[in-house]
């Protein structure tokens, strides 16, 4: 199964730099996972959300399993989210895409392009929230298998 996750801007500090590498490196056992960075734009918001949305849909595929982690998504426990990547693992032939925005959040055309999720109803700045759904990830591929993972 691939797995790409798309973010909006670089991670800036190295703490979450170092957590994000592990996260990524543990994965490996687990799926083909890719990260795109697409650069942060400046402006009003509105020429924020709609420069880097142009950005972001140069990298969903055509056929692609989408996801967008949103304030306006459905929350999803651990377990919920888990049973949904085995489902697609199981039974999905196209890439799972999961994308995460900048500080502004999301254009609503990227919104319109799959299916929304929502980590938490705090809301974290975006640099954290890739470090967070990593590990989510990670836990999930935890769960699939039935390994021994901290709660």
């Amino acid at each position: 199964m691939r797995i790409l996750l798309i973010v909006v801007g670089q991670l800036t500090t190295p703490g979450l730099r170092t957590l994000s590498d592990d996260f990524e490196q543990r994965l490996k056992h687990y799926t083909s996972l890719k990260i795109i960075e697409v650069k942060e734009a400046k402006g009003s918001v509105d020429e924020v959300l709609d420069a880097e949305a142009s950005l972001i849909q140069k990298h969903i595929p055509d056929a692609a399993n989408v996801y967008v982690l949103a304030l306006e998504g459905s929350p999803l426990s651990s377990l919920q989210f888990a049973t949904m990547v085995e489902a697609h693992q199981t039974y999905g032939s196209t890439p799972l895409v999961f994308i995460i925005g900048g500080s502004d959040g999301l254009a609503d055309s990227i919104k319109q392009q799959g299916k929304l999720l929502r980590v938490s109803t705090m809301t974290f700045p975006h640099q954290l929230m890739r470090v967070m759904f990593l590990e989510q990830l990670y836990r999930a591929f935890k769960i699939i298998r039935n390994e021994v993972y901290h709660k």
